[in-house]
């Protein structure tokens, strides 16, 4: 199984806070996800590294997706 956690307004685009999927075959992430999510304002990590949405996801890791943050 890999662990999807999503933060903040994405939670609610994908309509949870957390989720774990069993995959037969590793996909790329927009495959597993079935939603659009704002591609230039996400941030993605995938084991604790910086990925995409067409990083390619297996069982036993850990997605984080969460929305870019500025303050000023």
């Amino acid at each position: 199984m890999a662990e999807f956690r999503f933060l903040g307004y994405l939670a609610e685009i994908y309509g949870k806070k957390n989720v774990e999927i069993s995959l037969g075959n590793p996909r790329r992430l927009r495959d597993i996800l079935g939603v659009e999510f704002p591609e230039d304002r996400s941030i993605i990590l995938i084991n604790q590294r910086v990925g995409n949405f067409d990083s390619v996801i297996r069982n036993g890791d850990r997605v984080v997706i969460m929305p870019m943050i500025s303050g000023g």
